[in-house]
This record gives C-alpha cells, structure tokens and sequence, in this order.
C-alpha cells in the first residue's frame, strides 16, 4: 500500500481567506487588511467584499500615498517597503474596478502624478513602483490617461529630468508601444514629437550628463528606433509616417549626435551610447515570410526598409574622426591580465568604432568604402587585430568585416543584378590584398604562432579566428562571388609570397582544418542539416550566414558526392528564440539569394514534417527530423544519415521542373507510415469496441440482438404482443408522422426493433442497479472466518449472476458503490479508543473534551459539506487525498514518497545487463498492451466481489510535473519509446519498428548499443535528474527558466512523455550469500535513492537493471497505491523467467535485427547556472538518502502456513509482533500506521489501520511482564488479534479514521475556521507506518514447483524523523520479507537492533503456542 502518512500534517492547504471576517468590522483599517497574507490573492480572485472596500476614495488615496511618498526611515529595512509593494501589487492586479476608478479620478492621478515631481534621483524602488502602476493604467485606460498627461506642461521635462531612472525610461517606453487603437498612438506620437522629445533625449548623451542618463536615453532612443520601424512593417500602408523615427533621421539630429561624440572632451560613455544609435540606425530591415522580420542581404536595397541616405552622409563626413578614434582613444586605465598587462586596453570606445565600420561595410556604399580606403581603416583595425592577442570580441568584429568585403558584389551602379564573378572595380578586395598586405600579414602571424608554439608557448587566441579568414580567403579565390578578381589579385603578389600561400594553403592550413572536421552526419534531433549541391559555393557567405543573419554555424564539411562539390552546414536553431530560429532559418534564403543568382519565391520551414522548397531550388536539400521521423520510427536512417530529404540520388525524392516537388519516397518510406498508421488505427478500435461493452455491462451487445429479434418475432410471427399494447402505439406514431411510405410489415419491425431496444436499455440498467446494491452489501466481510451464513451464500450468488462471465478490467467501474461517509460522532468515538494507550490521563481527558465539543459544535456543519461532496462526486477522499497528501508536498519525493519493489530474492535468470533488460522491458510492454486492451482481469476478493481498477490508467506514459505551490500530474494516451539513462547520458529508445512491439532481442541490442556507448556527457546532463530528487520549487522554477524551450524542452519532453523510465545501473547488487545482511540492505538503497542522480524519481516507473542482471523498480506515490504496480511487477518476473526466458549463454530468445535504429543521444544545453541549481538539488537529496538506515532481512523461520495453524490471520500476527518488537526498542508504544484499501469502493484508494489499540498494548505489556501466564498471554492476542481484524474490515468498508478526519479538515479550511481537534489529530506523527505488500497472482509463481521463486517485494523511507518505516510481504508458507527504515541522525532508532526485535518478537509470539500446543499434548496423554 505504501501511503506516506509523513505527508499528512505538512501539506500546505490555502485555507479559506480571513478577510472576509475582517470587513464585516465597521472599523477595519487598510493596513490591517494589507497584514493579512491572501489579500492579494483575494483582490486577484476578484473578492466582491474586498473590491468594494479597496476602491473607496480614502483607501485608494492610502494606496496611491504609499508607492509615491518615502516611507518612515526609523522603520525596520525589512519592513520599510512592505505596504508600498503590496499597494504597487494591489493598484497593478488588473481588477476592472479598480482600474475605473483610478483611471478616472483625476485627484488620484493628480497625487500619482506627484511622484514625478520629486528631485533626481528618484527612490528606484518606488520608481519601479510608480512606473508598473501608470503603465497598468495606460494599456487599459488610454484614452483617460493620455489627455491627462497632456494637460500636464510639463512632462515631458520631468521624464527627461529623471530619465537616469530606468523605471521611468521603461514608463516612456510603454507609452510608445502600449497604446493599442492606432489613431490614438499616432496622437501620442505627434505630441511627443512636439515635446521634441528625440531632440531631448540627444542632448542627454553629452559628455555633461552621467553614465545612467546616457545609457537610458541611448537605449530609448533605440527601442523607439526598432518600434517605429515594426510598426511600419506591420502597417506598410500607414498614411503617416512615424514622426518620432523621421526626426531622429533628419540632418540636424544626426549632427548633434556626432557633435557629441567628438566633442573637445573624450567621454567613453557618451562615444558608446551615441554608436548604439548609430548602430541601431544601421540596421536594415524588410518584411519577411510569414510575418518576421529579417536582415537584408549585403548590397541590397529595399525601396521601403533599407538605410536612410541622409544617416550614411552624415556618418561619411565623420569618418575621419571615427577613424582618428580608434588611434586616439579616450584614455583608458592599465588593464592587467592573466596573459600580461595591456597598455591602453582596446576599450570599449574602439570595440564599437569597429562595429560601426562593419555595418557601414555592409551597406557597400562606394563613397564610404572610397573613405576607408584612403583612411586605411581597414589597415588600422588588422594591426588591432595581431596586437591584441587574446581580445576574441574585437577579432570577431574584424573578421566580420573581412568576410563583408570578401562577399560583398563590386562596385557597380547596380550590384544586385551585376555579375558576380566578373572581375569588376572591387576597390576594397584590391585594398585588402595589395595595401593592407592580408596574405602576408596571415602566413606571419601563422609563423609566429608556431614559433612560439615550438618553443613552449601558448597558442595566440586569435589563431581559430585566423583560420576561418584564412579559409574565406580560399575559397573566395576558387568559387566566391569574386574569385576572378580575387584569384587575379593572388597573382599580383610576389612570387615567393604566391609559393608560400599555396604551401600553406596544402600544408597548415589543410592539416588544421583537418584536425577541426567535425562528422556532419551525426544524428542530432535538435540541429537540422542543409545540403546545397551547387559547385560556386563561398565559404565568405557561409561566414556571413554566421556573423550577420544572427545564427550559428556548427559544422562546416566539404565532400564530394557524385563528382559534384557538397557544402554541408549545420546551424543549431534549438539555442534561440522561435523568432530567432526563423531568422537563422531564413538565412538559408538569403544564402541561395546570394550564391546562386536567382530571386527566391518562398521558403518554407515547417519544424513538424518538411521544408517545401517549390521550383528553382530543385537541389536543396533540407532534413528535418521533425514529426516525419517519429511517425516512421526511423526507417531512413542509412549509414547514420537521414535519407527523407529532397537529394538527387535515385533513392530520395525527385524533383520536377514543371511541376515543383514530387515526392518519390522509397517503399521503405511508405510501408514505415503505413504500419505507423495501421498500429494506431488498431488501438483506436480496440479502444473504441472495448468502451461499448463497458458501456452496457452488465449486459452485452449481443444481448441486445436477443431481445430485439425476440420481441420482434413473437409480435410478428407469434402474435403475441409482450410489449402491452406499446408496439401498436409506436406503429400507430409511425403512421402519423409521416412514414406511409413504408408497409405494415417493415413499420411492425421498425417498431419491434424500438421497443425491444428500450426494453434491452431498461434490463441493464436495472442489472447495473441491482449490482450496484448487491456490492454496496459488506456484511460477508464480518463474517466468522472459514463459516459462511447461508444469506452470503446467496449474495455471493448473485454479485457472480450479474457479473457477467467475462467482466474486463474496467467493467465494474459504473457498478461500485461510492464510498460512504461515517457518522462524525462514530469516527470520533474509535478515534478517542485508538489514542486511549498513548496517553495519560490528563492528556486523554483533555482531547476527550476536544473531541466532544467538535463532534457536536463544528463537526456536524464540516460533516453536512462532505456529504454534499460525497452525493456530488465520485469518491469524497481521493481527489483531495492525491493533492494535498502527494501534489501539494514541497519536499523531496524521494525516500519521503517513492517506493521501490525488489527482483527475486535467491534467482538470477541471466547476467546479461541487455538481456535482462530486454526481457523485462518486453514484459512491461506486454503489460501495457494488456492494460490498453482491458485484458487484465479485475481484481476480485474470493474470486466474486470485485474492487476498483481506476489507479491503472495512469501507470504508463505518466509524470509528475513540478509546481510553485502544487505538482501536476502528466498522462499521454500512448507513447512509443522509452527514456534510458546509463553513466549520465540519456537515450531515446524507440519500442516499436515495422508497426510491432520490438521483441526482447532487438531490444537488448538496443541496451548493448547504450552499453557500448563511450561517449561523454555534455556539460549538466550527468546528474540532471537531482533536480526530481530534491525540494520541489527549485525544480519547478528551474523547469520554467531553463526547460521551457529548445533543445531542453524537447528532450525533458522526451522523459516526460516516455512510457517509463530506464536506468541500466553501472553497479551490481542483490542477495549475497557470502554477506546477505549488507547486500540487502545495498540492494534496498540503490532502489529507493541510487545514487540521487541516476533515476527520475518523478515518472511513474523508473525501470532499473543492475550490472549483474539484478532488477527493480522505483515509483513515484501521488497516482496510485503500491499493489497497483506490485501487480505489473508480479507479471513481469513471472513473464521474463516462464515465458519469455533466456538461451543457454543468457541472452533474449530470437535474432538481433540489424534494420532497426539505434538508441538516439538527447541533447541539452544546460547553462552554469541551471548547473548550480542541480548540484544545489543532489545537495539536499544526498543529504536525505545518506540518513536513512535501511535493513532488509527475510525472515524464514516459520511463515504463513504455520501462523494459519494457530488459527490467527498472518497480518493480525505480524502486527502484534511489529507493536511488542517496538516496545522493546524504545519501552514505549507509539501511533501506528497500516494501510489498508478502500478498493470495494470507486476510485477507492487507501484508509488506516490503527494498529496500536487498547487490547495489542494489553498484549504487550503482558509479554514483557514475566509473572504473566502463557494462556493469559494467548487469550490477550486473541482479543487484539480480533480487536486488529475487525478495524481492518471497518477501514476497508468506510469506517475507518483518519480519511474522515482529513477531509474534515480540508472542509474548515476551506471555511476558514480553526478547529483545535482536527488541528491536533493531523499534527500527531506516525512513529511506526507499515504496510504488507499482498501476493495477487501467487499462481504464475508455481512456488509448489519452484520454491526458489519467491518475491523479494518492496519498501519505502522512514516517514517519521525519529520513527521506523516497515513493509513486509507473506511469500508462500514459509517465508515474510521485512523493509525496515530510519534514519541515522535519529539517537532513538536503529533498523538493524529493530530488525532483531521484530525477528525475536515473532519467534516468541509463535513459542506461546508451540507452547499450548505442547502443554494439551500432555495433557491428552
């Protein structure tokens, strides 16, 4: 069963708000209101009571005073801005009303207004507070606000007066993008255009003013620059242009801001702010497909979007003082480094000099590139380049701007449609190769650095940088847009510097790239690979794919297929935003724009299935390993390649001029997708058939062909009329509604078949009546043991009358009885009973007085809501059991709520890791089917009362989902793979091919392949599941910050949505001989934590295989009781070692199939500080799992057989035993836990069992008490033995505690009133919880034949911190397994002392009747 009653006084309930009592006060206060913690979720949740109150003027002039006024300073820090936040979150909570009347009142918004007219600076935190409350107000008032802020002179002053303050730079910029009806925007624009607010915020970016104001005005004036120009993508046909944007573009601005980048004194800050304008004023862009934006392509003008002229002439006059700039820059303080000391450092001023010239460059503009010639920029940031060594930030920019040049079209009127391989008037290429000396410069600096390298040195940082110019180099001159000229320019060169080139070119060069190839064909579901099959390709496009288009390039591979030139280039989309990845995607086009002279129409990318590329790319060749490769399990995986692509090879699709695409896919391809779809088609049937007949059971469809035919015939044929004159009156309805047109004949049928159909309706229904209350009877439970009244033979005959012959796993859903709710005063009563030997007194007097006072004040008006509850749902415990018991628990589920189940105790069937892996996973799938199938038979006590099946439906496909405040619980219909982990990588396993289960061979080789795996784990990925073992919140926050999207969402969906989880374990365990105490107590461990890493303790299953073959599994609680999978787990052991078995040499039974895919790595990328929370998670739970004591032992002296003999039940006894072995370990008794099932009931889960009781404490006390007689000692075991049985049966039928009494609770918070009682009975621990793991298929053990067969069964932590956790199972006639937990850091327990207390406990319990027995012998004698 294995509840975790530790769970029971931790759960975190939101109890019903206080508030409301509060204002029914006539003299409550705000501040008393703002004390209590739910307000805001009152205000948000829109309470009327609350509402009303907070939008009285006084309140909301309190409000407002309180987020614009300093608070006292004499007040504690921490303290200081508690109201002003809540007010800030009170006044921002988007309630309608209060939205209405602030954004109205013009005396609130004159006193929210005040704020402004504080001096600088301004409190940040009540800016921020300020801020976030005008901005609410402006997006849903804004028409009101706007005319208020208008009548206000002076503004616009006071927003540039404290612009320094970010949230007022951030108030700014919401009224620009937060005003939706355009009309109005346009309004705002003008008057801010008015204001001259651009001019304004330029004057801020003056050597003058301080860093704050030139960063916040610089970064405003960019934000409006990119907001205008999105507007004007989104409503190109505006009849206004943005005024904002066209006066920062005017001369008189731009001069100005250049004005203050050169003033007299040199300010770095005002010189960076001032480019990042500039910067942001060069970036060209035009729409883009499907509604984003993206770059326009070098040289390309666009008639609406490309680079204002009047912002290129006023930069082009510049240029000599940018130029000046980066060789006198303003004076920099020594930099020392790890690699030396850099006198001056490049600086910031320098970096953005240079990102200024590559954007010029990019822009191709000849007068600008006449400038730099003449200037020899270019010369100027080459010797920055080799001077600064390690300065990777500024060799990129230079190589960006050597990759524009390389590019970049000659200089002609027209460069677009100019031709590319011409040899034209590339004025800055000749600069490049014959004054700035690039080649020479590049064969020194690979000298040098070799060198140095020779001598011991370190390799220069610029050195990968180099390489990549190097090779832009190359193959511009082979096959780039100017490789006529460029190769002309190479011959130019002297001789000796031609020779060195190309020895480089062959040598170093060539050896370097070589060492720097990376295998293109890797499989990688979260990159996708593009193929171009044109041989003018140039690796200077490829770069500027790279470092202009914003996406990054992974791999670069040049082969040769077919005699024809292949450039492979893989860029990883998964990293970026969606909108990103469609930028890189739609670097792809510009790329083919680009090389291949041709206009492109429309590239598709649909990240699901293909890339639909129409007519004139009919040799692109774009893989996508989308939807397409799952739905066909990876049928097209050649050689580690994906074939499903548009290639040229007679396997691929072909492509047809005159019509665009035409899919040939191979009949591989087809055959995949049509067993795929075949295999699902199935399950919907089977599905769809399977709800019919547990629709109408009891009945069965061919019941219904029985009645209908019979009523039919005999009103027809017999004429006899069973139906009392109600067929006639169908026929006569018939007649009169039109039907005339079908003879008398065919309406007796029509009406025969109508009334026999409502006839079959009214049977079953009244069978599933009848069944309902046969089973809502539990009187045969209290019965006498081994007697049985003639009434429940008769009720026992009539539950199996209307079962129906073959009932399937969910039919008796709709026929349980709902679970009843008890008498308060009953359960109150049996309470009192069961707390009577746990206190004294006084103690039990004054809970005796609590207890009445609630049983007839408060428990009756609790009690009247469970009872609404229970008419109104299925079952009144369980959905409030499952979430505030399991879900709502913030800390670890591991060792506090997860459970494990162990393999056989003494049998090994293999020592094959895969193929016991193999079997086992086959197993488990076979399983599932069953369960997909409702093949498995409903649980049924004495082979005739049935229980309820509802916890099966979430045991595959299922994960918990992390929370802030409450776990989810994720179940998918179907999944088809499952997740393996193996020495800190993750594996995707596909479980079926060719539309089939795989078979337990084909899946231990795709253990073996993980096995044989040797590479390494990326960088987070080996202990990433330490975030499902520790606290909640952490995992959940960093489930929201870092697995949201990307790379990391899919493959955590991958694990997430897995049938299960594997672990193929790296270490053996198991029952040893040699060391049976140690090796069990190992065994146990590994299950229940392993290593806090290597299981994903938030799926329902985590499957582990140890080295040596030995298996078991850990399960997650919140779904579903422990006999749920101990049922699965049962089925698995007997088909992996009876049906399925293993060859001579231990391997799976059939062949290996070399056609199906291998496992697949997932891929993550895990950033440092996700890192940090993950080794701040195994933390924790490292911390919980070396606590805990762990001792499992079987106990073989005598079993269930023997027990039986001395007429008593075996749980009764072991319970006895478990209470004396307990008082003998501390000498003293405690609050017990055993749980029981509530299965006889729908959607029943699990009740307690009190187990510690007035008569097993009598017992107790008398077995420790030496004067004591033996028969006095039996008769008392009796008593509690008896005493035990008959609270079992009460908890199974309803009557048991606890449920009761939590729900109870659950109720009064929901009501928000305190009940002391309730308070006290849930805050007691359970010192000792237990639970006997039930045998429910002992048959597929054949334990007759094969007594080695037994079970090691399960356990779970220690749920108290100074308490004992126990399972136990009953195996066969001989045999109890004990699980014994604690924890170390407790000094009053010890698993291993209580192991042998329990052991001596039932060896002297059983001696009592050896005893008897021996004492009646004689006595016959």
């Amino acid at each position: 069963m294995f509840a975790v009653p530790s769970m029971f006084w931790k759960f975190d309930l939101h109890s019903s708000s206080h508030i409301d009592t509060l204002l029914e006060r006539d003299e409550v206060t705000l501040k008393e209101l703002m004390d209590e913690e739910d307000i805001l979720q009152e205000c948000k949740a829109q309470n009327r009571k609350l509402v009303e109150f907070l939008i009285k003027t006084e309140c909301l002039e309190d409000l407002v005073t309180f987020i614009t006024e300093e608070p006292p300073q004499d007040m504690d820090e921490k303290m200081r801005y508690k109201y002003p936040n809540l007010s800030c979150e009170l006044l921002t909570s988007d309630v309608s009303q209060i939205n209405d009347r602030l954004g109205e009142d013009e005396s609130l918004l004159k006193r929210l207004y005040g704020f402004l007219l504080n001096d600088s600076p301004l409190n940040p935190l009540l800016a921020s507070f300020f801020s976030k409350v005008l901005s609410i107000l402006i997006s849903r008032k804004p028409e009101q606000i706007v005319t208020f802020l208008k009548k206000k002179d002076e503004f616009v002053n006071l927003i540039i007066k404290h612009i320094g303050t970010s949230a007022i730079m951030d108030l700014l910029l919401r009224l620009l993008t937060c005003i939706e009806p355009p009309q109005l925007r346009q309004d705002v624009l003008n008057w801010l255009n008015e204001e001259k607010i651009i001019q304004r915020l330029v004057e801020l970016v003056h050597p003058s003013q301080d860093e704050d104001r030139h960063s916040n005005a610089s970064q405003s004036l960019c934000e409006i620059i990119r907001l205008s120009r999105d507007q004007m993508l989104q409503v190109q046909n505006s009849p206004e242009p943005d005024p904002l944007l066209a006066t920062l573009e005017k001369q008189e601005i731009l001069d100005q801001l250049l004005s203050n980048i050169f003033s007299t004194e040199k300010n770095e800050s005002t010189i960076v702010s001032a480019i990042q304008i500039l910067l942001t004023l060069l970036e060209t862009r035009r729409p883009a497909f499907e509604g984003h934006i993206d770059l326009c392509p070098p040289g390309v003008n666009h008639s609406i979007f490309s680079v204002n002229k009047t912002v290129l002439t006023a930069i082009q006059q510049k240029l000599p003082s940018f130029h000046q700039l980066l060789l006198d820059h303003p004076k920099a303080d020594i930099m020392k480094t790890t690699w030396g000391i850099l006198d001056p450092p490049v600086g910031n001023t320098r970096l953005n000099v240079i990102r200024l010239i590559a954007s010029l460059l990019q822009t191709n503009t000849h007068s600008i590139n006449l400038e730099f010639i003449e200037l020899n920029t270019i010369g100027v940031i080459l010797d920055m380049f080799f001077k600064y060594t390690w300065n990777n930030f500024l060799h990129t920019q230079v190589e960006i701007c050597i990759a524009l040049i390389l590019a970049s079209p000659g200089e002609t009127a027209d460069c677009v449609n100019s031709e590319q391989n011409s040899v034209g008037d590339h004025i800055l290429l000749k600069h490049l190769f014959l004054k700035c000396h690039m080649i020479n410069r590049i064969l020194e600096a690979w000298a040098m650095n070799e060198r140095t390298q020779s001598d011991g040195g370190q390799r220069y940082g610029y050195m990968g940088h180099l390489t990549r110019i190097a090779n832009c180099i190359v193959h511009s001159i082979e096959k780039g847009p100017n490789s006529k000229l460029a190769h002309q320019l190479l011959k130019e060169l002297p001789s000796d510097t031609q020779e060195r080139w190309e020895a480089f070119c062959t040598g170093s060069l060539g050896e370097t790239n070589k060492r720097n190839t990376v295998d293109l064909v890797r499989y990688d579901r979260d990159r996708f690979t593009i193929v171009d099959h044109y041989n003018n390709q140039s690796q200077a496009a490829l770069r500027i794919l790279e470092v202009v288009c914003e996406c990054q390039i992974i791999t670069i591979d040049f082969q040769k297929e077919s005699g024809v030139t292949v450039i492979g280039l893989s860029m990883d989309l998964r990293r970026y935003e969606w909108k990103v990845s469609v930028r890189s995607a739609s670097a792809v086009q510009l790329y083919i724009n680009f090389l291949c002279k041709r206009p492109t129409q429309r590239l598709d990318f649909d990240h699901s299935l293909f890339a639909v590329c129409p007519n004139p790319w009919r040799d692109f060749d774009y893989s996508c390993r989308g939807a397409y490769y799952k739905a066909c399990n990876g049928p097209f995986w050649r050689s580690g390649r994906l074939e499903a692509s548009w290639g040229c090879s007679k396997d691929r699709g072909a492509v047809s001029e005159d019509d665009g695409i035409d899919l040939r896919l191979s009949h591989e391809a087809l055959r995949q997708i049509y067993l795929s779809g075949l295999h699902s088609w199935k399950k919907k049937f089977i599905r769809f058939k399977n709800g019919i007949l547990t629709g109408v059971f009891p009945a069965s469809p061919s019941s219904w062909f029985i009645v209908v035919v019979g009523v039919t015939s005999a009103s027809i044929y017999s004429k006899v009329d069973p139906s009392f004159g109600l067929v006639e009156k169908i026929n006569h309805t018939l007649s009169t509604a039109g039907y005339m047109s079908m003879t008398s004949q065919t309406q007796n049928i029509v009406s025969g078949v109508l009334f026999g159909t409502g006839l079959w309706v009214a049977l079953f229904a009244t069978m599933r009546y009848s069944l309902k209350t046969l089973l809502s009877y539990h009187g045969w439970m209290f019965a006498e043991h081994g007697k049985m009244p003639t009434t429940t033979r008769i009720w026992m005959g009539l539950v199996k009358l209307f079962s129906g012959r073959k009932p399937m796993l969910y039919s008796f859903q709709s026929c349980l009885p709902r679970l009843p709710v008890p008498p308060v005063k009953d359960t109150v009563k049996r309470y009192l009973d069961s707390v009577k030997p746990l206190m004294d007194e006084q103690q039990f007097n004054r809970m005796n007085g609590l207890a009445k006072d609630f049983a007839i004040n408060l428990g009756p008006r609790l009690q009247w809501y469970l009872k609404l509850k229970s008419w109104w749902a299925t079952n009144y415990v369980s959905d409030w059991w499952e979430e505030y018991i399991y879900l709502r628990g913030r800390s670890p589920i591991m060792v506090n709520s997860n459970y494990y189940a162990m393999d056989y105790l003494y049998v090994l069937p293999t020592r094959i890791q895969a193929a016991r892996a193999g079997n086992a996973i086959h197993a488990i799938l076979l399983y599932r089917r069953k369960l997909d199938r409702e093949e498995v038979k409903p649980l049924m006590i004495n082979n005739t009362i049935p229980m309820c099946s509802a916890q099966y439906e979430r045991m595959f496909n299922t994960s918990r989902i992390p929370g802030i405040e409450t776990d989810t619980i994720q179940h998918m219909r179907d999944s088809k793979h499952v997740v393996v982990y193996h020495k800190g990588r993750y594996f995707k396993v596909w479980m079926y091919h060719d539309g089939r289960l795989l078979k337990p061979r084909e899946i231990e080789q795709q253990m073996q392949h993980i096995l044989e795996d040797k590479s390494e784990p990326q960088a987070g990925e080996e202990k990433l599941a330490a975030l499902t073992a520790g606290d909640r919140i952490p995992w959940a926050n960093a489930r929201k910050t870092y697995f949201a999207n990307g790379k990391n969402r899919q493959s955590l969906d991958s694990v997430e949505k897995s049938a299960f989880f594997v672990t193929l374990d790296d270490t053996e365990q198991g029952y040893n001989k040699e060391d049976p105490v140690t090796s069990l107590d190992n065994y146990a461990k590994s299950l229940l934590h392993g290593k806090c890493y290597d299981r994903w303790f938030d799926k329902t299953i985590s499957f582990i295989v140890f080295k040596n073959g030995k298996m078991g599994m850990n399960c997650e609680h919140s779904w579903a009781d422990a006999p749920i999978l101990g049922h699965l787990w049962e089925y698995v052991m007997a088909t992996d070692n009876f049906d399925l078995g293993y060859t001579e040499e231990g391997h799976c039974k059939g062949e290996i199939n070399p056609n199906i895919p291998p496992p697949s790595r997932l891929q993550w990328d895990i950033p440092e500080p996700c890192q940090n929370v993950i080794e701040d998670s195994l933390t924790v739970a490292k911390a919980l799992a070396d606590d805990v004591d762990f001792h499992s032992f079987p106990f073989d002296v005598f079993g269930k057989g023997l027990i039986k003999k001395s007429r008593t039940s075996p749980d009764a006894f072991v319970q006895l035993a478990l209470q004396l072995a307990h008082y003998r370990d501390k000498n003293k008794f405690c609050l017990t836990y055993e749980a029981s099932m509530t299965r006889l009931f729908r959607e029943g889960r699990t009740e307690t069992v009190r187990s510690c009781t007035i008569e097993s404490s009598d017992f107790v006390l008398a077995m420790v008490d030496p004067t004591q007689t033996t028969e006095k000692r039996i008769k008392l075991f009796k008593i509690a033995s008896e005493k035990h049985q008959q609270m079992y049966r009460l908890a199974m039928t309803g009557s048991g505690i606890d449920r009761h009494l939590f729900c109870l609770y659950v109720v009064s918070k929901y009501l928000g009133v305190d009940s002391p009682f309730l308070k006290e009975v849930l805050s007691e621990p359970w010192r000792l919880s237990t639970s006997q793991t039930p045998q429910q298929q002992v048959h597929l053990f054949q334990l007759d034949k094969f007594p080695e067969n037994v079970s090691s069964g399960g356990g779970f932590g220690p749920v108290a911190d100074d308490g004992y956790g126990v399972s136990y199972i009953i195996v066969g006639e001989n045999l109890i397994n004990f699980h014994i937990s604690s924890k170390f850091s407790s000094p009053e327990t010890d698993s291993h002392r209580f192991g042998n207390n329990i052991r001596q406990a039932m060896i002297d319990i059983m001696d009592l009747f050896k005893g008897s027995t021996n004492n009646s012998n004689k006595g016959n004698k």
